[in-house]
């Protein structure tokens, strides 16, 4: 597990010019005390807007049949490697995560449908929904004012034909569905 969070960090450090970065290689690792079953499998990362702060999300998901195991978002500094916080509260693994333009903010989103807004300083989680679909992917729109969640839909057209939900960060309310067809959205981004 260390060494896909190295590579994908590597990977990222490379894409990002506007940042330096040191060659010598940063370890991340889980606290030693973190009781969390679930995070074996790293779902997806994120770098903080100005590079200090990177989190990344934790969780396999177990299936229908299976009993859900809960996932967490993690986030470290670039720069130590020290752990930072923890971003509990998903009932099952954690699917994407992204920080807010400004970095004080981080979205997740998680195999049981939940999506979480938390404060990137404390790991204090100000709202959380919950959808009837996999919540599979999130962004913030490049001035923060709103975020986006794809959804898999597959097999659960209980809240309606939409793959795509827009939500009002300051209002924390959803403001637009779309839909996309298909089985739902596998990633999202704004322009």
């Amino acid at each position: 597990m260390v060494r896909l969070i190295r590579l994908a960090l590597i990977i990222l450090a490379l894409a990002t010019s506007q940042h330096s970065y040191s060659a010598t290689p940063v370890t991340f690792r889980l606290p030693a005390d973190d009781k969390n079953e679930n995070s074996r499998v790293l779902g997806s990362v994120a770098f903080s807007p100005d590079g200090k702060l990177v989190a990344g999300a934790f969780g396999n998901f177990n299936g229908m049949l299976a009993t859900p195991i809960p996932g967490q978002a993690v986030v470290w500094d670039t720069q130590t490697g020290q752990y930072r916080a923890s971003l509990l509260g998903h009932s099952d693994g954690v699917n994407a995560v992204a920080f807010s333009p400004d970095g004080k903010l981080i979205a997740t989103t998680g195999f049981q449908g939940e999506i979480k807004l938390s404060q990137t300083e404390g790991a204090k989680e100000l709202t959380s929904f919950q959808r009837k679909a996999v919540a599979v992917s999130v962004a913030f729109s490049p001035d923060g004012k709103l975020f986006a969640v794809g959804l898999n839909t597959s097999g659960t057209q209980a809240e309606g034909d939409h793959n795509l939900e827009l939500y009002d960060v300051a209002s924390r309310r959803l403001v637009r569905r779309f839909i996309a067809g298909g089985w739902g959205i596998a990633s999202v981004a704004f322009s």
